[in-house]
């Protein structure tokens, strides 16, 4: 049977862990069970156990769909919060080869954002510029 939130791509806001978070959405994409799911956010999240060293009790953030390996890649500037364990639901995911992860500084990854809002195949940065 077909689902259509397989494969589907989601723009989560806020940020990892400091406020913002759509906490609904992400235990509804958690509990729903959607895969291969392509993440665009500024964060990865710590996942629910790490989220008990910030918030007695725990949170839902971004970092349980990591954890239940809902996520097949991830677009944003930061992947892991400096100073998490490696043991991060998005660093032990990316380290056995579960995801795919695209680093895009924060600026670029927010005119991305508004490009493709406005119809916009793609455009040029001086950061992105020959680099490669």
């Amino acid at each position: 049977m077909s689902d259509i939130f397989d494969g589907a791509c989601v723009m989560i806001g806020g940020f990892g862990s400091f406020g913002g978070l759509p906490l609904n959405l992400i235990t509804a994409l958690a509990t729903h069970g959607a895969r291969n799911l392509t993440i665009v956010s500024n964060a990865g999240g710590v996942g629910f156990e790490l989220s008990k060293r910030i918030k007695p009790g725990g949170y839902p953030d971004i970092g349980q769909l990591f954890e239940r390996g809902l996520v097949k890649k991830f677009i944003g500037s930061v992947p892991a919060l400096g100073g998490m364990p490696a043991t991060a639901p998005i660093e032990k995911a990316y380290n056995e080869g579960k995801i795919e992860i695209e680093i895009v500084p924060q600026g670029t990854l927010a005119e991305r954002i508004k490009a493709g809002a406005g119809g916009l195949g793609g455009f040029y940065t001086r950061v992105g510029g020959g680099l490669l």
